[in-house]
């Protein structure tokens, strides 16, 4: 026994030793923001919708200051962290150097930009976005690793998912540190002293204390670089605390001062501010200007990037969102962009042309205007000519024709839809809608059946093929259609009205009245149902409750159908005056 203790006690000592470097590696990590976006991005994949996503956006801001705190950091790996909150990926000297700059300047843009896209999401797409700018920024960080720290982050993720947060007694143990000695301070180590508390600061988010130490720093001598580099910490200070026309006008005042790649990010992080201070229009003009400085670099092609992205998603200005996604067809050496351009971003801006398009049939309809039907052919087009096999707007194009009196090429349209994307039941469906519409019956209900047989839960579909046995006078299959529709949807008043109607057509008075009950039940001012139970009450023999309900009818819309003659028809056997 005690030969066996003495060959696993050391192996029982090295797992808790193993144990304890663990802990202390994930309390002390040696990359906080990189294990954050790892979270962040795990998170992503198990978003369902926005909300979910929206959570992740003070995961982003924390590693954005992170990065911007850190004695080393990349400016497009913070712009890839903007551009998620926007990201983070390589890293930046203390001392200002342009060489320097030039090494470490492609992450910070990808931050700010996934956490605008948190923050102000259109549609469910949107989250591949942020994932992207996100995986971008943790591939090039991995990059810069050795292997063996990013097997150890790895592992240490695995043993401890939760966030990484700071070690706030670490900070202040820090701070304490420099300020013991920083009375013996001049000139620029003073100012060096007051920046790195500053940053330390940051990381505490007290920003009153960041503040003073920024612009002391500033007072030692406003005049060289260092303080240059505190006014622009100052600027993301603001920024942080969202006074974001104070974080601007810094940023727009400093952004000369800087070197080349300094300049880039300040000024990208100035047209940000402006985005974010809701001066959306100035904002793209100073995201569009940058990119025209150096269209190489890989900030001022993000920058065009979130040009494109603020037309496409906020000013919803398709034809100006594609204009500005064109200058990034080619990739730079080093900036991936043109690939995600095609793959992603092209078909997000067609499905945009396509949702206009429907918004202007909608409009067409409502107003009775052809000239926006003609207009939505024009958006359709647009779409098509990014997606030439776009099922979707093909089943726009339908429609418009359909609705411009033009059934020939409606049909064609319709069936150019299902042919490029037989599994689109919408635009099977829809071509059932315009079969129907022209009076093809038969045909309407073989494409319904179809749409059902793509996507049997849709209860708009059960209910339109009930609808078109009804008309039939195909009562049963009307009967068993109507139900599945309320199987789905059961608070649906219109289903149990026809379903009353299909019922009574088979002779069952009595079931055909509850169903109409339930629909003025779901809808006290459904009119055809007061009106249905009134004629069930006739037939039925019950004159006082058929009065009732005819009474109501003519409250809601006097002479409707044949309401006065059944009421004229109650007085003769009530002896009632018809009201």
């Amino acid at each position: 026994m005690k030969k066996i203790l003495r060959h696993f006690i050391p192996l029982i000592i090295a797992f808790f030793g193993a144990f304890i470097f663990f802990l202390g590696y994930n309390h002390y990590l040696l990359d906080a923001s990189l294990a954050n976006l790892k979270i962040s991005l795990r998170d992503l994949d198990g978003a369902k919708n926005l909300r979910d996503v929206k959570n992740i956006t003070d995961i982003l801001d924390d590693s954005f200051l992170n990065e911007l705190a850190k004695g080393d950091f990349d400016l497009t790996f913070a712009v890839k962290l903007e551009l998620s909150q926007q990201i983070v990926e390589q890293e930046l000297k203390e001392e200002i150097s342009t060489k320097e700059y030039v090494v470490t300047l492609s992450s910070a843009a990808n931050i700010d930009f996934s956490a605008v896209i948190a923050e102000k999401i259109s549609k469910d797409s949107q989250i591949s976005d942020i994932k992207h700018f996100i995986k971008k920024a943790i591939d090039k960080k991995i990059a810069e690793r050795p292997a063996l720290v990013n097997l150890l982050d790895d592992i240490s993720l695995k043993l401890f998912p939760g966030r990484r947060q700071a070690n706030e007694e670490s900070l202040k143990s820090q701070i304490a540190k420099i300020e013991k000695d920083i009375s013996r301070y001049k000139g620029k180590k003073l100012q060096d002293a007051h920046l790195e508390i500053g940053k330390i600061y940051l990381l505490l988010k007290d920003w009153m204390s960041a503040e003073r130490h920024f612009n002391s720093a500033v007072k030692v001598n406003s005049k060289n670089e260092k303080a240059t580099k505190a006014e622009f910490f100052l600027g993301i200070l603001y920024k942080s605390k969202k006074d974001f026309i104070k974080a601007s006008q810094i940023f727009g005042k400093i952004k000369n001062q800087l070197p080349k790649q300094w300049k880039l990010f300040a000024y990208y992080q100035e047209a940000d501010c402006l985005y974010k201070s809701g001066e959306i229009d100035k904002a793209i003009v100073l995201f569009e200007e940058l990119f025209k400085l150096d269209p190489s670099l890989e900030v001022p092609q993000l920058s065009q990037f979130r040009a494109g992205y603020t037309y496409l998603y906020d000013l919803q200005d398709s034809k100006k969102a594609k204009a500005a996604f064109v200058l990034l067809e080619k990739d730079e050496p080093g900036v991936e962009l043109s690939g995600y351009i095609k793959n992603k971003i092209d078909p997000d801006i067609a499905w945009q042309y396509c949702k206009s398009g429907f918004e202007l049939l909608e409009t067409g309809y409502k107003l009775s205007l052809d000239q926006k039907y003609t207009e939505a052919l024009d958006k359709f087009d647009s779409a098509l000519a990014i997606l030439p096999k776009h099922s979707t707007s093909y089943t726009g194009r339908a429609l418009a024709f359909y609705f411009l009196k033009n059934p020939d090429e409606a049909i064609a349209q319709g069936e150019k839809a299902v042919g490029f994307n037989p599994s689109d039941y919408e635009a099977v469906a829809n071509l059932g809608f315009i079969y129907f519409n022209l009076g093809m019956i038969d045909t309407a209900i073989e494409q319904y059946r179809k749409a059902i047989n793509i996507y049997p839960r849709s209860y708009i579909y059960n209910y339109n093929l009930a609808t078109l046995f009804l008309l039939k006078e195909k009562y049963k299959l009307s009967e068993e259609f109507f139900k599945k529709t309320l199987n789905i949807k059961p608070d649906y008043a219109y289903a149990y009205n026809n379903l009353g109607y299909a019922l009574w057509a088979q002779g069952q008075y009595n079931e055909a009245r509850g169903s109409f009950q339930k629909a003025i039940a779901l809808n006290s001012n459904y009119i055809d149902s007061h009106y249905n139970l009134g004629v069930v009450y006739f037939v039925l023999g019950n004159y006082e409750e058929a009065r009732k309900e005819f009474i109501n009818v003519e409250l809601l819309q006097p002479k409707f159908r044949q309401t006065f003659w059944y009421l004229k028809q109650i007085d003769s056997k009530l002896g009632y005056k018809a009201q």
